[in-house]
């Protein structure tokens, strides 16, 4: 914000921005949403029966945040490898990445963020908080269109969400945990991201090698 001349300029940018993407996405998407809103029901074909409806879940606010909890619950471990990139989604289930090898680089990604001793380019507390609700919503808003687009109303969990639906949140996520209490310390001189990085291509070439082996078998 420091390179804008002006306040004014800098709310004027993220005001275009805002506008922008939710101007596309009703552009897109403004008759399926008019058509949730206004529904008194949701009948899913695929399921062949009734689905949640945004009047049902305003008048049973108690129940939606159960299956919501049970979602994570249930489901958080299958987001998560899906997330990192465990499985190849449903064109083939079978040809997936070992879960060890999905912890460590998920172990990666949680110290990538850490800062350095001494290191001041930490964000506030205040600006965690505004990061922590932007990704609440955005978690929100996911799993509350599958509810409503996905998820019969015999269902425990909620249906269709899927670990790369989540990766927008994922930056923000890493975002929170730098702080000045958790740090790398490690010699000046020391290239701990050089190591990082050759790890993360060890395991990714691991990962390829694996795949293209198990596609390979497939093949009459």
């Amino acid at each position: 914000k420091e390179k804008y001349e002006s306040k004014t300029i800098h709310f004027a940018m993220w005001a275009i921005c805002i506008v922008a993407v939710i101007g596309s996405v009703l552009a897109v998407n403004l008759s399926i949403i008019s058509s949730y809103a206004s529904a008194s029901g949701n009948e899913l074909e695929w399921a062949g029966e009734e689905g949640y409806t945004i009047a049902y879940c305003l008048r049973h606010p108690v129940e939606v945040i159960r299956i919501a909890y049970d979602s994570v619950l249930w489901q958080g471990g299958y987001w998560h490898q899906t997330m990192i990139g465990s499985y190849l989604g449903n064109c083939d289930p079978e040809a997936d990445v070992p879960y060890f090898v999905v912890m460590i680089l998920a172990a990666i990604l949680l110290m990538m963020p850490l800062a350095k001793p001494n290191d001041e380019n930490v964000i506030s507390v205040r600006d965690k908080i505004v990061i922590a609700g932007t990704g609440v919503l955005l978690a929100g808003m996911l799993m509350g269109s599958m509810l409503i687009g996905w998820t019969p109303l015999s269902s425990s969990v909620i249906l269709g969400v899927q670990g790369r639906y989540l990766l927008p949140v994922l930056p923000l996520i890493l975002m929170l945990i730098r702080n000045k209490l958790i740090v790398i310390d490690v010699p000046e001189d020391t290239d701990v991201s050089g190591y990082i990085l050759f790890f993360i291509a060890a395991c990714d070439a691991y990962a390829f090698f694996r795949l293209y082996s198990m596609i390979a078998l497939y093949i009459d």
